[in-house]
């Protein structure tokens, strides 16, 4: 110990130096509850809400737009956006039904991994 951690140590009681002790193996014990509740919470985000349709305008709606920009093995789904998942896995369905082997989106992400 510090010299001034000694010389403060006479006015520390028994009881506040065990209840010290308690809480901090309490704040031990309550950790890895706080991380699986935090890391539940933090892959629920991840997942998209319902959200109802917007009405066709000609100013909504950009996948009547190329996005053959964001690149892709053949460019098939040029009408999805970068990160529409949903989008994409129609996309994906439907070039698995023309037989062919697609790679993105086959396996379950983080969304499904958790504990909640």
């Amino acid at each position: 110990m510090e010299p001034q951690s000694r010389a403060s140590s006479i006015l520390v009681t028994e009881y506040e130096r065990k209840l010290l002790l308690w809480l901090t193996w309490v704040n031990f014990f309550y950790i890895p509850i706080s991380v699986w509740y935090w890391y539940g919470q933090f892959t629920h985000l991840s997942s998209k809400p319902p959200v109802p349709l917007m009405p066709e305008y000609q100013y909504m709606n950009g996948r009547k737009r190329d996005f053959s920009h964001v690149g892709g093995r053949w460019n098939d789904c040029k009408e999805c956006r970068w990160l529409e998942m949903e989008c994409k896995k129609m996309c994906f369905d439907r070039l698995r039904e023309e037989g062919r082997e697609v790679w993105g989106l086959r396996r379950p992400r983080t969304q499904t991994i958790g504990f909640h």
